[in-house]
């Protein structure tokens, strides 16, 4: 059983380039985690990788396209109370959406954010949604 929690940016044709923070009920880490693209397809130098490694000298980026997004895998059911964003200047996303499901399941909003075009910290909101998953 797996929960799936994805970051959408809604934005037509942009990218997008920063670093994520999501912070979950104590002691949950994600089984995996994907990214719509990566720009250039340059993986060693703008890839998913760099998405959580908190060094600001690098930094995810995607390609150009309709909709950009960041997908997490949890080994079961997860408390989402924050989302810490850090865009690079000029590349941050007007609108994103905070979504989950169920492994293979539709996605559902959970909440929507609107962060600055800067490259500061930013806590795009504070709450608690569950995510539940069960067995099968």
């Amino acid at each position: 059983m797996v929960v799936v929690v994805r970051v959408l940016k809604e934005d037509m044709m942009a990218m997008i380039s920063g670093q994520f923070c999501v912070t979950v009920n104590r002691g949950f880490f994600w089984l995996d985690f994907r990214v719509s693209s990566v720009l250039n397809r340059d993986v060693k130098q703008y890839g998913k990788k760099y998405l959580f490694d908190c060094n600001e000298e690098t930094c995810w980026n995607s390609d150009q396209g309709e909709r950009q997004w960041v997908i997490l895998e949890f080994p079961q059911s997860v408390k989402v109370s924050e989302l810490r964003i850090q865009f690079q200047g000029g590349f941050s996303a007007g609108t994103c959406r905070l979504e989950g499901c169920q492994k293979e399941g539709d996605f559902n909003a959970m909440g929507q954010f609107y962060p600055e075009d800067n490259n500061c910290l930013q806590i795009s909101f504070s709450l608690t949604v569950t995510f539940e998953c069960r067995s099968f």
